[in-house]
């Protein structure tokens, strides 16, 4: 009789364990997400917030989230990534832009907190132990693609942003063009004058043009081009395509990028479209895809973010833009295409 008892004990037990788990499981998941909401880079900080907001209506109470507006701004960033962690004891943090992902990784991976890294093409990895996933494809795999443009090029011109991701990117463009690449100037992304490296550059005849950087600065600088009498194509990469970047339509006519591909046919980009009047740009689909998929992970895995980081390695996912690849270290491979600028519009490139 008392041997029966103990084990009916111990059974009562072990379904309070589980029920306790699965608790646990279905609880909602605070996720951290970090844009720049203000600032020089508000645009596209705006369309991955809609593609946050998308993404919840979708997961329902699974996800809730906290805004940290970093403003491009590295310092305000780490401040704020550490009220997220520190005070609000937040696990799951969404960190946008190369120079910001990489500002918070050490933190991040100290404190054992999952990181991933959005729109961050020039995400370095420092570490041998961390919690981070990468969704954006690095700029090794986006500089060929973009390099191959380029080939059909003889006197090349790049003008890059001075941070992580402009200097990983010209790192990459000039091993991959080498003698083609005759000039290449930094500028600074809250400085809309950049008439000094643009002249640099017009001194040596280039026809081909390298803008890297988002649509509002990219704007800027190719309207500025024009003015100075730089008659050469212009090239980029996703950044470019924003309203920004067309608000001299005739200076930026025909300018060619590289862009991640899209799933039109995914829901997302109908609903997007019906209330906005356009598609959505690869920062909201990133966005919405990241969040969708966190909401699986944490189904399985609860707030557990070794577990999460170890839920995306060598997994296949399908999403809005289209099927994602990653790899062993939990980072993204994704195909793109170019586009162009075309009568005011972006649209798929068609060729010469």
């Amino acid at each position: 009789m008392k041997q029966t008892i103990i084990v009916a004990l111990m059974a009562l037990l072990l379904l309070a364990a589980c029920a306790q788990e699965q608790t646990a499981l279905n609880e909602p998941i605070t996720v951290g997400v970090m844009l720049p909401l203000t600032g020089p880079h508000a645009v596209p900080g705006e369309e991955a917030r809609q593609g946050v907001e998308l993404a919840l209506e979708e997961v329902g109470d699974r996800i809730k989230v906290t805004y940290e507006d970093h403003a491009g701004d590295t310092k305000k960033a780490v401040a704020g990534f550490s009220k997220l962690v520190d005070v609000d004891g937040v696990n799951f943090v969404l960190t946008s832009q190369s120079w910001i992902s990489n500002g918070v990784y050490p933190l991040a991976a100290d404190k054992g907190v999952w990181q991933g890294a959005v729109f961050s093409t020039a995400f370095k990895r420092t570490r041998d132990a961390d919690n981070a996933v990468l969704f954006t494809s690095k700029v090794d795999e986006d500089a060929p693609f973009l390099a191959s443009y380029a080939q059909r090029f003889d006197r090349v011109g790049l003008m890059y942003l001075n941070n992580d991701f402009g200097k990983v990117w010209y790192d990459n463009l000039r091993a991959l063009l080498g003698e083609k690449l005759v000039a290449a100037e930094a500028y600074d992304a809250a400085d809309p004058d950049t008439g000094t490296q643009l002249s640099k550059i017009k001194a040596t005849n280039p026809d081909l043009l390298i803008i890297l950087g988002s649509g509002n600065e990219g704007g800027l600088v190719a309207r500025k081009a024009r003015e100075l009498g730089i008659n050469a194509q212009f090239a980029g990469m996703f950044g470019l395509q924003q309203k920004g970047f067309i608000v001299d339509p005739a200076a930026v006519e025909g300018t060619v990028y590289t862009y991640p591909f899209i799933d039109d046919k995914h829901p997302l980009v109908a609903t997007y479209t019906q209330r906005n009047g356009v598609p959505p740009t690869t920062y909201t689909a990133e966005l919405y895809d990241a969040i969708i998929t966190l909401a699986q992970a944490t189904n399985d895995c609860g707030e557990d973010p070794a577990c999460v980081k170890n839920w995306y390695r060598n997994k296949q996912l399908p999403g809005a833009l289209g099927a994602s690849r990653f790899d062993e270290k939990g980072e993204v491979h994704r195909v793109f295409e170019y586009r162009q600028v075309k009568d005011g519009k972006f649209v798929t490139y068609e060729g010469d």
